[in-house]
């Protein structure tokens, strides 16, 4: 599956969604082929304090977010040669993402 960014739907272009952040569509089981964003992206944008990863992993236990429901996972080489892990989230969990991190300031 390519990485390009893909069209917008009319209900991202009337969040705003599609000025901050580029969109992939993935596979979700059950629901087909819908637009996902990255994590890392997300992380980022909300200026969260801690690693990534233990960030995101938390996130998905504490809230019950589910693996090829939710989000997608998948495995890339990194800079020093070890596998990473890139998450690409549901429109759905990265909307509850932020509104979690927006009360826990």
């Amino acid at each position: 599956m390519s990485d390009a960014n893909i069209p917008v739907s009319k209900s991202l272009v009337q969040t705003g969604l599609d000025e901050l952040f580029s969109f992939t569509e993935r596979e979700i089981v059950g629901t087909g082929t819908i637009p996902t964003m990255n994590a890392r992206d997300l992380h980022n944008f909300l200026e969260v304090g801690t690693k990534f990863a233990d960030w995101i992993r938390a996130r998905i236990r504490d809230y019950g977010f589910a693996q090829d429901v939710d989000f997608v996972t998948l495995s890339e080489s990194s800079e020093g040669g070890g596998p990473k892990i890139e998450y690409h989230l549901s429109i759905d969990m990265a909307k509850e993402l932020s509104m979690v991190a927006c009360t826990q300031y």
